[in-house]
């Protein structure tokens, strides 16, 4: 009985503090348009205060070693990376120094945007009497793609029909259409709309199943009536109140032993 109070508290106060899930980053970007680097560093011990500061870096395809790219502390962020001058924005924790979501977001991706990025974490941890530090490093590797084209993605009015067909058959599962009589060679892609199953047989059935499960209720209830009235009969016919007839049997077989009881006397 105590386990359902104490699981629905424990709900509550995790509700109350808030969740953090550390989430991968997406790793391919398509050029000219703006795309998030995901970084995300949760807390081992939510409940205690600390301060973090977060850090970018970046190697292209073509560079040997990580440069500073980015630096997020006390609410303030720094382009470090002339490549990126006014391309890069904080998309991380606001309000707070205690860091656990160090997204930056570039704007305008290009091509020269490949490469490898490292995002690193260093928090302190705050307690009473002293002070904790940790780091934690993450690398992300970007691809960069061309903008897609509009002809690549099929209109949502050509699979439309092929949609609604699958829902069809998922939804009232009815007799076999047949063989699929396969594409069609002219513009309209459904093949025939003969070939669809008939709603009036499956509503047939479902009304036939609907009145077998009420004749079988009726029968039930009518063992139900059936065995009430043999327990009341039984009730009766234990109770001399209620069963003279029994009562007048009782009465007869005593009066018989009281006189076979004054005959023995006699004798």
């Amino acid at each position: 009985m105590l386990l359902l109070p104490l699981t629905l508290l424990a709900l509550q106060a995790g509700l109350c503090r808030g969740a953090c899930v550390e989430v991968d980053s997406d790793t391919e970007a398509v050029a000219n348009e703006g795309f998030k680097l995901g970084c995300i560093s949760c807390k081992m011990r939510a409940e205690v205060p600390a301060k973090a500061v977060v850090t970018w870096g970046f190697r292209g395809a073509d560079d040997q070693e990580f440069s500073p790219l980015y630096e997020y502390e006390e609410k303030r962020g720094s382009v470090l990376d002339p490549r990126f001058e006014e391309r890069l924005d904080w998309n991380g924790s606001k309000n707070t120094e205690d860091l656990q979501d160090g997204s930056i977001y570039i704007l305008n991706v290009t091509f020269n945007d490949t490469g490898t990025y490292e995002c690193t974490f260093r928090r302190t941890l705050i307690y009473t009497n002293y002070n904790f530090e940790n780091s934690t490093t993450k690398q992300i590797r970007l691809r960069v793609v061309p903008k897609r084209k509009n002809r690549d993605v099929q209109p949502a009015a050509e699979l439309q029909p092929e949609v609604t067909r699958k829902t069809w058959f998922l939804s009232y599962p009815g007799p076999d259409p047949g063989p699929d009589p396969g594409p069609d060679p002219g513009p309209d892609p459904d093949p025939d709309p003969g070939s669809d199953p008939d709603p009036g047989s499956d509503l047939i059935q479902i009304q036939i199943l609907i009145l077998i499960l009420i004749q079988i209720q009726i029968q039930i209830l009518v063992q139900i009536l059936v065995q009430i009235q043999i327990l009341i009969q039984i009730q009766i016919c234990f109770s001399p109140s209620l069963c003279p007839c029994r009562a007048e049997y009782l009465a007869v077989a005593s009066e018989s032993k009281e006189n076979c009881g004054a005959v023995q006397e006699a004798e």
